[in-house]
């Protein structure tokens, strides 16, 4: 039976992760780089990173069931590694295999669903074959069903909810693995690292389905823990230099939005990205961030 409650603020990044990059009060400052400007006026996590019925479907009527059964429920299972590796010492334990797989499909989920990332689903779903099969599970053609579910919004926000695990399974199933296995947890005294709305930094952008696997990245955890994830093990250090890049990195990746716990730092932060834009800099700022 399809709940008859309806939800409309759905987030694409979970409340529950954007919170460790709020000051005392619980708020954040927000960089709109639509407006460019930043919010003299504090905001709470749940005001940010949504948008109305992202996730409504039409199961005969309307239903938020999607965002309020599948999402709740699995951000209800990954926030416990966030959370972990946010709160607790920091530690060989914290970063764990078992811990590292989690954080890795935190990523792989974000990825994919945050409005950046809106332009490649809709390519994945022009460009994907859709399989039917009749009762003696013999496959057949149905060109016209195949347009009609391509063009079926319903179909497409379910198809986009599982692709990251239709895409870990494939992963799994593959010959040749590259996963990473390597992972750092810095820790900073300072508010230093920002989150964004395309919050997690790979090494690279993205191109195909394994890169989402094996490209090193890194995840702000908190406004002061940063994990990092890569195929080999390697000594990086973190000054002011590299965490501005860092921060300048996220600001440029954004979609829309960037939020910080203090409006000075954030604004020292979207002043050096402007000046780096300005000046023709950003084209290297990614690959620096790396070293």
């Amino acid at each position: 039976m399809i709940p008859d409650k309806v939800s409309t603020r759905h987030h694409y990044i979970p409340s529950f992760y954007s919170k460790g990059f709020t000051n005392s009060s619980g708020f954040f400052y927000v960089y709109d780089k639509h407006m460019d400007e930043i919010s003299r006026k504090e905001r709470s996590p749940k005001s940010i990173f949504f948008e109305n019925d992202r996730n409504t479907i039409f199961l005969d009527k309307k239903t938020s069931i999607l965002e309020d059964y599948f999402f709740k429920e699995l951000d209800n299972k990954l926030k416990v590694a966030i959370e972990n590796l946010r709160e607790k010492p920091n530690s060989v334990e914290l970063l764990s295999n078992d811990n590292s797989a989690e954080v890795d499909l935190f990523v792989l989920n974000l990825f994919w669903r945050i409005p950046k990332t809106d332009y490649a689903f809709d390519r994945y779903v022009r460009e994907a074959k859709i399989i039917f099969t009749d009762i003696d599970g013999n496959q057949v053609l149905d060109d016209a069903m195949e347009e009609r579910l391509k063009n079926d919004e319903s179909y497409k926000k379910f198809q986009r909810a599982f692709l990251p695990f239709n895409f870990l399974r494939s992963y799994l199933d593959s010959a040749e693995k590259k996963s990473r296995k390597y992972v750092q947890l810095f820790e900073k005294p300072e508010e230093w690292f920002l989150i964004g709305d395309y919050p997690m930094l790979f090494s690279k952008t993205p191109s195909t389905g394994d890169d989402l696997f094996e490209i090193d990245y890194y995840l702000p955890i908190s406004s002061n823990r940063l994990y990092y994830a890569a195929q080999n093990e390697r000594e990086l250090k973190f000054d002011w230099d590299k965490v501005g890049r860092l921060n300048v990195a996220i600001i440029d990746q954004s979609y829309r939005y960037v939020c910080g716990p203090d409006f000075d730092y954030l604004k020292k932060c979207v002043d050096y990205y402007k000046a780096l834009e300005k000046h023709g800099l950003l084209y290297n700022v990614r690959q620096k961030v790396f070293v």
